[in-house]
């Protein structure tokens, strides 16, 4: 049996209101996942869907858990550099 791992991550938002390349990337990143009548225009705060403005982060983790489950279990953290 193969192990499975779960991995739950924390870290800090940073929204990308700056970062307009970054905005337009998610915004045709939903048009490929999403088909119409979903589809997001990059706004000054976020993306614009029509009916109104979605805030987006960026979620840099700092510490990464994966859990191991099958005939014996166990538990990783991994704590990421900054940077």
């Amino acid at each position: 049996m193969s192990p499975v791992a779960h991995q739950r991550q924390s870290g800090s938002g940073r929204p990308w209101r700056s970062d307009h390349g970054a905005l337009e990337r998610v915004a045709a990143a939903y048009d490929v996942r999403y088909p119409p009548p979903f589809h997001f225009q990059t706004a000054d705060a976020g993306l614009d869907g029509g009916s109104g403005t979605a805030l987006v982060c960026q979620i840099v983790p700092r510490t990464v858990f994966a859990f191991h489950r099958g005939e014996m279990s166990g538990q990783t953290r991994y704590r990421l550099e900054e940077g």
